[in-house]
């Protein structure tokens, strides 16, 4: 029976080949929340007219700026690859190599930061009313500027992605498309979560992990059209964070304060793989090797145990990449 509420909702997307071009969506995800949305900005006359001191009916113009906002996610151990593909800009490399031995069935995807100039999507939003239709919104031409993983105390692993559309169709395709979703999957949380600062584990309190792609969102000219051409790159991309620790001792706190540099790994491992593979674990790893501590001095602020933030900015040495996401999975293709 169909729900008139955000119970009914669902999230789709596929890679476009051509950007801006439709395609149906073949990939389902769960997710939290969204604020996408299409932009339509207003072109008034300032035009002087005798006996006019208002604006006129007939001297504005409606104009359309693309769409974009956020998704939110919790992250599972199965179905992410194609979404972690336009976060970093390229396909993974795939392989059997896995994390803990080798891999029968199940597959080791390994993601670095690349250029992500051709990487763009469609997405569909299937938006319930009142009465319980679902009607559909799709979003043609999108592209990952940024997100955010998230990982707290006592929740789940949080995925946030910032999209940029070209533009919004709710009145062209307007079929729904059948959500079908990988079966048995399991969220990661933060149980699961292990870093590593420095080759050591670190007991800490919550992590974060922002990666901006440095696109350039405002490619719009004078071509019979407002839709813009597709964002590229026009900036250094940047990959910030902050670890939330106690103030154990001063280990951490000397890396901010003598400007070294420290390796940075994070690592959830689920449930076991099924099969063949059972002897290893669903993960995911994300490895930092040149990370610049940017923090403060600890503070203290009444009788409670002292607490360390410790802001981070992940470097390039110029040849291993700064950033890399490996996602060991039963999926076999991202």
């Amino acid at each position: 029976m169909p729900t008139g509420s955000g119970l009914s909702s669902q999230f789709g997307m596929i890679t476009e080949v051509t950007y801006g071009t439709w395609l149906a969506p073949t990939r389902f995800l769960e997710y939290n929340s969204e604020t996408v949305g299409l932009t339509v900005e207003r072109i008034n006359s300032s035009a002087l007219r005798a006996g006019n001191r208002f604006l006129r009916t007939d001297r504005w113009a409606a104009n359309r700026k693309g769409a974009g906002g956020d998704y939110s996610f919790d992250v599972q151990n199965k179905g992410f690859g194609l979404l972690f593909q336009h976060m970093l800009g390229a396909a993974p490399t795939i392989d059997t190599t896995g994390i803990g031995g080798t891999l029968t069935t199940a597959k080791h995807m390994t993601f670095v930061p690349t250029d992500p100039t051709g990487m763009f999507f469609t997405s569909q939003l299937g938006v319930p009313d009142t009465g319980g239709t679902v009607r559909c919104s799709n979003y043609m031409g999108c592209k990952v500027a940024s997100w955010t993983l998230n990982q707290a105390l006592d929740a789940f692993l949080e995925l946030k992605c910032t999209i940029d559309a070209q533009d919004e169709d709710t009145t062209v395709h307007t079929t729904v498309a059948s959500a079908s979703y990988a079966a048995t999957t399991t969220n990661f949380d933060y149980s699961m979560c292990v870093v590593n600062i420095g080759g050591s584990p670190v007991p800490v309190e919550s992590f974060d992990l922002t990666y901006d792609a440095g696109l350039d969102l405002t490619r719009y000219f004078l071509q019979g059209s407002t839709l813009k051409k597709e964002p590229l790159p026009n900036a250094f991309g940047s990959i910030t964070g902050t670890i939330g620790m106690e103030f154990t001792d001063l280990t951490q706190y000397a890396r901010f304060r003598d400007g070294t540099l420290a390796p940075v790994t994070v690592q959830w491992t689920g449930p076991a793989l099924p099969g063949a593979d059972s002897a290893f674990k669903f993960i995911l790893k994300l490895t930092l090797p040149q990370v610049r501590f940017d923090g403060t001095s600890p503070d203290v602020s009444g009788p409670d145990l002292v607490h360390l933030s410790a802001p981070f900015t992940a470097t390039w040495d110029g040849t291993v990449a700064p950033l890399t996401l490996e996602y060991q999975t039963s999926d076999t293709t991202p």
